[in-house]
């Protein structure tokens, strides 16, 4: 059809070529709520990544004192165990779905103004979560170990209620002994599992140390030393004039006697008993005192301390441990004697026997 077959009206209008629409612009505030969305995401990534900084930290601190309590526990040094790296509680794979149809694909559509992404959301909670499951597990972590540390190292053993004086074991270290001064009894307990074995007439009012070599048993008041058989009853066999022993001990070869603040010191067995050695006793309270290896070493229970000192002319202290961790709450330390890898105490109100592993315990060299 020709224009000139158009009928006038028509004819008139010109036809163009179709030409597409130009895009429409963004508007102002539609771009600005863009850049503030941006931001907000920006702001939040960087206060999860400090969060995660603050959490690696304080894991940090803390697993360093879980290494210094199983070094403790171990032996071992605390390079030799590591931690397993945590990983993010993120969520699984989740399940492949058939791709829908073109035709129900929705066409773009322009973000508006809103919260952040709930991706990102999601991700700062996951990691949260993960920072916040870490600690916690290493903070029980940290309390198992303490736990178990100071209950391993530690044997408390529940006696009848009685009096406690002086403690000592037996040469082979397989018994214990302590008297009951007031009754005048003398308690014989199984090392491995503070078993009472026995409870006899023992004659020694007013005693405050004992001492046991293997034949005689020792024991002293402040102004004597009492030599009792260890079959027979226990009755004196000898008597020694000491003034200021109160405290007694057996090295394996020698008896020991000393005073808190007087003087400690040693004898060979024989009738009467021969002094050979004399030294100062260092200043502090005791319970009890314990040679070995030319080492004295004392026990303060007001402080839980447990002090070594070298001998010489002038006991020089050489290292510290404190022992309060162990400690009963309840009941007052009157007697202690070391043996081998382990330290004994006694204590009254409750009567108890404890036997502290020194293989778990952290000496500190004496100041």
């Amino acid at each position: 059809m020709e224009p000139k077959d158009f009928p006038p009206a028509l004819a008139a209008i010109t036809l163009l070529p179709l030409k597409p629409p130009d895009a429409a612009p963004i508007a102002p505030e539609l771009r600005a709520s863009k850049h503030t969305a941006f931001q907000e995401l920006t702001a939040m990534k960087q206060g999860v990544h400090d969060e995660f900084l603050q959490g690696k930290l304080k894991l940090g601190e803390i697993q360093g004192r879980i290494k210094e309590d199983i070094a403790a526990l171990t032996g071992e040094s605390p390079e030799h165990f590591t931690f397993p790296t945590p990983r993010d509680t993120q969520p699984g794979p989740q399940p492949r779905t058939a791709p829908l149809p073109a035709a129900a694909i929705p066409g773009p559509v322009h973000p508006a103004a809103g919260p952040a992404p709930a991706g990102a959301v999601k991700q700062g909670t996951w990691r949260r979560t993960a920072i916040i499951s870490t600690l916690v597990f290493c903070a029980v972590l940290f309390v198992s170990l303490k736990f178990f540390a100071r209950n391993r190292a530690a044997s408390h053993f529940q006696l009848p209620p009685t009096r406690a004086a002086g403690l000592c074991l037996a040469p082979d270290g397989g018994r214990v002994f302590f008297s009951d001064p007031q009754r005048q009894l003398l308690f014989e307990i199984s090392a491995s599992d503070g078993q009472v074995i026995s409870a006899e007439s023992f004659p020694a009012s007013g005693m405050t140390g004992l001492a046991f070599d293997g034949s005689l048993f020792w024991s002293s008041d402040g102004a004597a030393i009492y030599g009792h058989k260890a079959n027979g009853g226990y009755a004196v066999d000898e008597v020694h004039k000491a003034s200021g022993a109160a405290l007694l001990c057996w090295d394996g070869g020698y008896l020991w006697s000393a005073a808190p603040g007087g003087i400690l010191r040693r004898y060979s067995i024989g009738k009467p008993l021969a002094e050979n050695e004399a030294y100062p006793m260092p200043p502090g309270r005791t319970v009890g005192i314990s040679v070995a290896g030319g080492t004295l070493w004392l026990f303060d229970p007001g402080s839980g301390t447990l002090s070594g000192y070298k001998l010489s002319a002038r006991p020089e202290p050489t290292q510290t441990a404190d022992l309060k961790a162990w400690l009963p709450r309840k009941g007052n330390v009157s007697g202690f004697t070391l043996r081998g890898n382990y330290v004994w105490l006694v204590t009254e109100n409750p009567a108890e026997l404890l036997r502290i592993a020194l293989t778990h315990v952290k000496f500190s060299a004496a100041e």
